[in-house]
């Protein structure tokens, strides 16, 4: 969760932690953007060593149909619907 607050002057924003509700972590934007750029870099060096490469945007269509008539498909299909079906008896 975030909120934003002006304090002493500054802009800030909270970040509320999920595991301990009622501690909070005050991080100036500044930081934040900071290691922003620092991201932005490192997936650019990432994107860059793989070859990354912008996808069209109806690639998706290529890959219908593509495990068609496949054993090893069907039987992950399989095994997938009988983890969920333990798992929801279990209480998951």
């Amino acid at each position: 969760m975030l909120s934003f607050s002006l304090r002493d002057g500054c802009r800030s924003i909270w970040l509320a932690r999920q595991e301990y509700p009622r501690h909070a972590v005050c991080v100036s934007t500044e930081a934040i953007e900071q290691k922003l750029a620092e991201l932005t870099c490192r997936v650019a060096a990432l994107e860059a060593k793989t070859g990354a490469r912008q996808m069209p945007k109806d690639s998706w269509r290529e890959a219908v149909g593509a495990m068609k008539d496949c054993d090893l498909f069907e039987e992950a299909l399989r095994l997938g619907a009988e983890w969920r079906a333990r798992a929801n008896a279990n209480g998951r």
